[in-house]
């Protein structure tokens, strides 16, 4: 637990739990780090040099590497804006990951409850690994819960991941979002409810209108990506 919440708080759990939550829903094949960290070591081929038939398994391997860049490409893009967005406007109230075809078409939906916010700015003499001791607890919670792993043991396939944000209705730099007018999130059969709490924040919460508040949806689409196997290798194998 933290004694202050704030923008920067809600935006560093929302972050991490989101590498949780796209590798364990097997929207990537490698924890997220990992993922990162070898397709930054991957050695980029030129597709147009790639012309005979014995290179064909390169080529095709050449489109899957281009395309996991691209979903981490995403995901980053995904991550900044939350960044942006949580840390200008005072914090998230709530935001979900909705992983389907289309929004409203969920196959499962991750529904993140933050703890209100105490402060504007974090003190100065706050240490460096405060926040990141506090996220690695709540992720090992999440890890060690029964209820989630019962949850979580349907293993679902690459598919869209699409995020929603309730913030405030006058929140700022928020071009990349669309506003969703009276929206709900939808009905779902498998919706799992993530509420972080705040046990060291009773007495000095900052006061909040649960009317001012409003979804927003990111422009931006992770498309989830399969390590797929061609002739025995795959990308990380270039």
């Amino acid at each position: 637990t933290l004694d202050d919440v704030n923008g920067e708080v809600h935006a560093k759990y929302l972050i991490e739990l989101s590498k949780f939550l796209l590798f364990n829903c097997s929207q990537i094949p490698l924890e997220y780090e990992l993922f990162s960290k070898m397709l930054n070591n991957l050695k980029i081929y030129n597709e147009d040099s790639l012309k005979t038939d014995d290179q064909l398994m390169e080529y095709r391997l050449e489109r899957q590497k281009n395309l996991a860049i691209k979903t981490q490409y995403l995901i980053e893009k995904v991550f900044e804006s939350v960044r942006n967005i949580s840390i200008t406007n005072g914090g998230i109230k709530e935001a979900a990951l909705l992983f389907g075809c289309s929004p409203v078409t969920a196959k499962e939906i991750y529904h993140i409850k933050f703890p209100p916010t105490t402060t504007e700015t974090l003190p100065a003499d706050l240490p460096n690994n405060a926040i990141k001791n506090s996220v690695r607890s709540c992720l090992l919670s999440i890890l060690t819960s029964k209820d989630f792993h019962i949850f979580s043991e349907k293993e679902l396939k690459p598919t869209n991941t699409f995020f929603v944000f309730k913030m405030s209705k006058g929140a700022k730099n928020m071009d990349d979002f669309e506003l969703l007018e009276d929206y709900k999130l939808p009905r779902c059969p498998r919706m799992c409810l993530l509420e972080i709490c705040n046990k060291n924040t009773t007495e000095y919460v900052l006061e909040e209108d649960s009317t001012s508040y409003s979804w927003f949806m990111s422009n931006t689409v992770i498309k989830g990506f399969k390590d797929d196997v061609i002739k025995g290798k795959t990308i990380w194998h270039l």
